[in-house]
């Protein structure tokens, strides 16, 4: 399907057209207007997807990171534990 659009600012298309050769020298294939076009609505429509699944990857990191520094102060506190039983053991 189709879609024209009119009456476009030429400072815009210049710009569009920038883009295009950045992204040509990057991936060295070519870029047109209506490549570049295309990325940009199709993104569009698959932000809020993403930002869901950066929002569940943010919430799961968080909770990763509450069961390390869990582990960790479990560790330590069995560390203490541990060398405190040497101690006694030594001393008797």
């Amino acid at each position: 399907m189709d879609i024209i659009i009119r009456d476009i600012n030429t400072k815009y298309i210049n710009e569009i057209d920038k883009r295009c050769e950045e992204l040509r020298k990057k991936t060295d294939s070519k870029w047109s207007r209506n490549d570049y076009l295309k990325l940009l609505i199709e993104n569009d429509f698959e932000r809020p997807l993403m930002d869901y699944k950066k929002d569940q990857f943010d919430r799961l990191l968080e909770k990763f990171t509450d069961v390390q520094l869990y582990n960790t102060k479990v560790l330590e506190a069995y560390t203490n534990e541990v060398n405190n039983l040497i101690e006694l053991l030594i001393a008797n």
